[in-house]
């Protein structure tokens, strides 16, 4: 009885496993066909809501708009997946001429497409400055009241990459962490043989098994926290970069909301001092 459930268990993994590889299959040949303009392939396999919003003769005008002016295709560089609200959604990264663009492609219960988009890859800026870079995202988290992000990491590096990606994931991008919490500065680091005493004078424990290195700085510019992607990766799947983790850290960081009441009442208390009178801006950061 042992050996049996022992058995019926094994397989139930395997096929999970299987499953997983089939949708990053249909993914990775829905990309293909989408860049053959092979379009009523493409938008036979929408499901009726999608296929409303993205019929066929809409396509073209939908993939210009995403290419631009990305040259010409290169090479599909990489497919993931994983489970959001119900759906499959697999990410299929494409590698252009000029620049790197990511499709994430929603596949409903019936493995049907229920959503297509494409958006530009964040990648790391190999030339920039990075003491200046840092410096202008300090002044500008300074005047909007809330807190810089550095991510060290690299191009090549598989983590930095999913780190990336991972800001389009609901649990960061809905509650809006990196246009409302945080400026944000990618640090180009190489091959940990780049930025690395900046690296240092920030706290932060380069290692090339666990880019990117994020470090959290005050308005001030002074360090809050440091992890890297060794704290963010899911129990289930080492090589992965857990979105819901990386909202976690953000969350605990970013900056406390200010007390406007005391600012207020201390506004009101100069101004009657100063026989003036008090001038309220209600503003927000984003």
């Amino acid at each position: 009885m042992i050996a049996t459930i022992r058995a019926v268990t094994f397989l139930w993994i395997v096929t999970g496993l299987v499953f997983a590889q089939d949708y990053e299959t249909l993914g990775r040949n829905l990309v293909q066909d989408l860049l053959a303009r092979r379009f009523e392939k493409v938008a036979s396999q929408f499901n009726e809501n999608w296929a409303q919003v993205m019929p066929a003769n809409k396509m073209p005008e939908f993939l210009n708009a995403v290419l631009g002016n990305a040259g010409a295709f290169q090479t599909i560089t990489g497919t993931r997946s994983e489970e959001l609200q119900g759906y499959r959604v697999v990410y299929v990264a494409c590698q252009f001429e000029k620049y790197a663009l990511d499709f994430s492609i929603s596949f409903d219960s019936k493995n049907r497409v229920a959503d297509l988009t494409a958006s530009h890859r964040e990648t790391f800026d190999e030339k920039a400055d990075a003491k200046a870079a840092i410096r202008t995202a300090v002044d500008a988290a300074a005047n909007d009241g809330i807190r810089v992000l550095i991510a060290w990491g690299a191009n090549d590096d598989n983590g930095s990459r999913l780190f990336l990606a991972s800001k389009r994931a609901p649990a960061v991008s809905t509650p809006s962490f990196f246009s409302k919490e945080y400026k944000t500065v990618k640090v180009d680091v190489g091959h940990i043989d780049k930025n690395v005493n900046l690296a240092k004078s920030y706290g932060a424990k380069l290692k090339a098994d666990a880019l990117p290195a994020l470090t959290v700085l005050d308005s001030a510019g002074k360090v809050i926290a440091n992890t890297n992607a060794a704290a963010l990766r899911p129990d289930a799947d080492p090589s992965r970069i857990d979105p819901v983790k990386v909202a976690a850290f953000l969350k605990l960081h970013q900056a406390p909301a200010p007390d406007a009441i005391a600012q207020f009442d201390a506004a009101l208390k100069q101004a009657k001092k100063e026989s003036k009178k008090v001038f309220v801006w209600f503003s927000a950061p984003w």
